[in-house]
């Protein structure tokens, strides 16, 4: 169960992933830290906040908010691995890194170039555009405002 399939093939591609996903659960599980904060209407701790037992070495108050959202952690944890580790999943990544070995990447030259003439084009569209837009605008306001 816990044997990695085809661990030496797409092994970046695939811990990225797996360690994005796990970024996401680490937010969520802390944002729904935060929000099991419930409390009545005077601002007392509702018994999800309220403090069960004090950890000495981590100073820090164990409460069921606490102990929920880290058990929500582990079985996210345990979800991601087995993602990340299924047949489907693990070859989809696996046929990406091969594509991605497959592309040809420009030089900077070809960046370079590429990029002047996509600004350059833009620049000049612009300026087509602005003095459209001037002489539209006189002829509404010739038209519209007759006395001027």
């Amino acid at each position: 169960m816990f044997k990695i399939y085809k661990s030496g093939q797409a092994k970046i591609l695939r811990l990225l992933v797996a360690f994005v996903f796990e970024g996401f659960i680490l937010f969520g599980c802390y944002q729904l830290y935060l929000w099991l904060n419930f409390t009545d209407a005077k601002g007392n701790p509702l018994w999800i906040a309220k403090q069960i037992a004090y950890s000495e070495g981590l100073e820090m108050e164990i409460t069921p908010r606490l102990l929920i959202s880290i058990g929500v952690f582990v079985i996210l944890t345990f979800l991601n691995f087995l993602l990340n580790n299924s047949v489907r999943f693990s070859e989809f990544l696996i046929e990406v890194h091969n594509e991605l070995t497959k592309v040809t990447w420009p030089t900077r030259e070809e960046v370079v170039k590429s990029s002047t003439v996509v600004l350059l084009v833009t620049f000049i569209l612009m300026l087509y555009i602005a003095i459209l837009d001037y002489g539209f605008s006189g002829i509404i306001r010739i038209i519209l405002v007759p006395g001027k």
